[in-house]
This record gives C-alpha cells, structure tokens and sequence, in this order.
C-alpha cells in the first residue's frame, strides 16, 4: 500500500471520487484535490479580467487553466424589453485579454 508522499496517509483512491484515474499516485484523495485548488489560484486573478471578442468587451466569470478556456457573462435584450444572461466558454485564444 502507498503512502501519499505530502500527508504520510494511506487514502489513495486513484479512480474514485472524480480523480482522474492513475494520475498522483503519490498523493491521497485531500492532497490530490489540495494540488489542484493550489494550481489553480490564477482563477482568483482572472475573475478581474475582461476580454474583447468581435469588438465586445466581456467580464470573466471563471478560467480553466488546464483548456485555457474563459466563462463570460453577456447579457442579451430582446424586442419585448426582457433581458436574459448567458454564460458561455470560449478558448482564450479566441480572445483579446485586457487589464480589468
């Protein structure tokens, strides 16, 4: 049995709980998810960034670092007044970045 290389536990579940399978092996079931958190604090920093597409400027409302992908929020008026937001993915590198 192995013992996760960061905590000295024995909770290696490689294929369970979400966990891509066989990958950290080295890690338990905390420490995995622990390092994907810690991996992933450039979400923090991106949720200030606007992007531009076709020539509209859109808040981010997430960032996938590991697909460099962008969740934006547009909100559309339609002809009777009521207005809807959509969230939509949208690879980063169909965007323009621009300080927030």
């Amino acid at each position: 049995m192995n013992k996760c290389k960061r905590c000295g536990s024995y909770a290696i579940n490689s294929n369970a709980h979400g966990r891509i399978p066989f990958k950290d092996l080295d890690l338990c079931d905390v420490c995995y998810w622990r390092k994907i958190v810690e991996s992933s604090k450039c979400c923090l920093v991106a949720k200030n960034m606007k992007v531009k597409r076709d020539g509209f400027v859109y808040d981010v409302i997430d960032f996938r670092p590991e697909s460099n992908e962008v969740r934006v929020a547009a909100w559309f008026e339609y002809q009777n007044g009521e207005r809807k937001k959509l969230e939509l993915w949208w690879s980063i590198y169909d965007c323009e970045t621009i300080e927030g």
